[in-house]
């Protein structure tokens, strides 16, 4: 993901823009150069900005989480860290703008997963749990291609119970296993993924 790099003086004006700054924020560094911070970041309020760099005392660091309205007009979520440090006779405050979209899916997905385990608990037979396993396997992790075979003792054949509209269209009829047959079988055999 997009870190970039700025850095701002006691008037809230950038000082220093570098790195990925551009691609995140979607403006030119020299669009960002010597414009105040809330220009970079439209949901910092102005008027804030003043007590919030006057809060900080030299070499303490502080991390937030915002929202970031680019030019293109797209929303990403950002993490903002910043620095204060004295130069010489002025302080400034270095910090950078992170794109956290991929780590906020991530943490999506985690809860989505949860929900799910909940859920399964909840399932009154084996088939709702292998439903329910499947729909998550292709909402939440994106696996539109799965299916779930259950073991049937009296024909010792794995049998499909569950599958997502693409595995039926991929084979017409989902096929059980019988016993050595295909990945499908060997994943259950071994107890551990096959690939």
């Amino acid at each position: 993901s997009g870190v970039g790099r700025r850095a701002y003086g006691a008037d809230a004006r950038c000082t220093y823009v570098k790195g990925a700054l551009a691609a995140v924020t979607g403006k030119t560094r020299e669009a960002v150069g010597g414009a105040p911070i809330y220009f970079v970041i439209p949901r910092i309020d102005g008027d804030r900005v003043p007590a919030y760099c006057d809060a900080f005392v030299t070499g303490e660091t502080k991390t937030a989480e915002t929202v970031l309205e680019r030019s293109d007009e797209e929303t990403i979520p950002v993490q903002t860290t910043t620095t204060m440090a004295e130069i010489g006779d002025r302080t400034y405050h270095f910090g950078t703008i992170q794109d956290i979209r991929e780590r906020k899916r991530h943490e999506e997905s985690l809860s989505a997963l949860l929900a799910t385990t909940r859920e399964f608990m909840e399932a009154e037979d084996q088939v709702a749990v292998a439903e329910r396993a499947v729909e998550t396997a292709r909402d939440v992790l994106d696996h539109s291609t799965t299916g779930v075979w259950l073991f049937d003792e009296e024909t010792d054949t794995l049998v499909p119970v569950a599958t997502t509209d693409s595995a039926e269209e991929l084979f017409e009829t989902v096929p059980p296993f019988t016993r050595g047959e295909g990945l499908t079988w060997q994943a259950f055999d071994r107890g551990a993924a096959v690939v």
